[in-house]
């Protein structure tokens, strides 16, 4: 199990940072982590806002990933700390974005692109390869973080994308921007909230029609409903999440 560290003292919009390399002074570096044969000392950091900041013990640098949650006002869809600490097993420096618990979108990006900017200057990340992931509604956001700022992301993961009332859409019309290699991830039964399956292939149709390098994975049914597959971090989808993160940014 890796160290937990909760933030204290004033708090700010996005939470105190407080850094793994600020903290490793203290003498506890965190546990070792078996990672299906690589070894990594993994620190997990919980900010005051309920975001995550997770690291691979050493000095770097590391690639880095931003992960944007699902889910619908005060219910989180994903796994914050889970997801965070899953990607510095794997060799990232990973961040779990909290978002508002407003149900309207408006103001979303806008947190998302500031956790993608805190990561970027993280002093252990290397700049030059930075992923950003979503699922839901943050697979919606990522890909409009994507078309914001495509110099700054270098791989994006979208699971099970949400429309956002039209603004999938509109991300998708405004899409030329995107340089990064981009893969979509569903299960063939996410169909219950809205048909999650039609949405992922309306996401891959939009973007090779322009030229994108896209790709996309629809796993066999989960349960009663295959939202619930990205719930959790675990197989069949995470395999192929971290698989997609070596090719495009690398681990150490």
């Amino acid at each position: 199990m890796a160290l937990v560290l909760s933030a204290c003292g004033d708090s700010s919009e996005h939470g105190a940072e407080i850094t793994a390399s600020s903290i490793t002074g203290s003498g506890d570096n965190g546990s070792v982590v078996d990672n299906g044969g690589d070894v990594f000392e993994v620190m997990v950091v919980e900010l005051t806002d309920g975001s995550y900041v997770c690291s691979p013990s050493g000095q770097g640098l590391f690639p880095g990933v931003l992960y944007n949650h699902g889910g619908l006002g005060t219910a989180i869809g994903g796994d914050l700390k889970g997801t965070c600490q899953a990607l510095a097993e794997a060799g990232f420096l990973a961040r779990s974005e909290k978002r508002p618990e407003t149900v309207p979108l408006v103001g979303h990006l806008d947190e998302v692109l500031a956790g993608l900017d805190m990561l970027r200057s993280h002093a252990k990340i290397d700049p030059s390869r930075v992923g950003i992931m979503g699922f839901s509604r943050g697979g919606l956001l990522t890909l409009q973080a994507a078309i914001a700022r495509p110099n700054d992301v270098h791989a994006i993961l979208i699971l099970a994308p949400a429309s956002g009332r039209g603004g999938l859409r509109q991300a998708l019309e405004n899409a030329l921007p995107i340089s990064a290699p981009l893969s979509i991830h569903v299960s063939e039964n996410d169909l219950l909230r809205a048909n999650h399956v039609q949405l992922s292939r309306d996401v891959e149709n939009a973007l090779r029609e322009i030229g994108k390098d896209v790709e996309l994975t629809i796993y066999p049914p989960f349960g009663e409903d295959g939202h619930r597959l990205f719930f959790e971090v675990r197989d069949p989808y995470w395999s192929d999440v971290i698989a997609f993160l070596d090719t495009t940014i690398g681990s150490l």
